[in-house]
């Protein structure tokens, strides 16, 4: 018995985590990042994927190899050089830096292709449904009733008839 205990433990462990892995996966794909045609208005969460000039001009301020950085858009001139509130920078190797909203500025040059990043409808929609969904079979393979099912077990003092009455000693 206690190996059995001890494997389901286990199991659910297993499944905690890769539910947890899944759920935070899927939150960063509700977002999607579209190409812009034209400048930003300031506030709006932008992605500048830099080009080699800027990974080269910009290692002073966010620090070598980086390929990209996200932010929320400051000024609101491509002209010359703009502000953004740096959320995260990503760095040739792949890992991802988390900053806190410190200003760095970006100059036209510097950036090859400029993104907004925006919540997609669509995405969202197709994850909160694989989260009911799961939510459904779980709750359906685990016997939680969540769907109407009730217990065949009578009432407390009664005698199995659903019209009698609870009766207090």
């Amino acid at each position: 018995m206690l190996t059995r205990s001890r494997s389901m433990r286990m199991a659910a462990a297993m499944v905690r985590r890769a539910a947890m892995a899944a759920v935070a996966s899927a939150f960063g794909g509700c977002y999607a990042q579209t190409p812009l045609t034209a400048f930003p208005a300031p506030a709006t969460r932008i992605l500048a994927e830099l080009n080699d000039a800027g990974r080269l001009g910009m290692a002073e301020q966010v620090g070598p190899s980086v390929t990209s950085i996200e932010g929320v858009l400051d000024s609101a001139r491509m002209d010359s050089a703009f502000t953004v509130h740096v959320m995260y920078v990503s760095f040739i190797n792949g890992t991802v830096a988390r900053w806190s909203g410190e200003p760095v500025t970006l100059r036209p040059e510097f950036v090859g292709t400029l993104y907004e990043r925006h919540l997609s409808k669509g995405r969202t929609v197709v994850f909160a449904g694989g989260l009911v969904a799961a939510a459904t079979v779980f709750a359906v393979t685990r016997g939680l009733g969540v769907l109407g099912g009730g217990s065949d077990a009578p009432s407390p003092g009664g005698n199995g008839n659903s019209n009698s009455r609870w009766v207090h000693p």
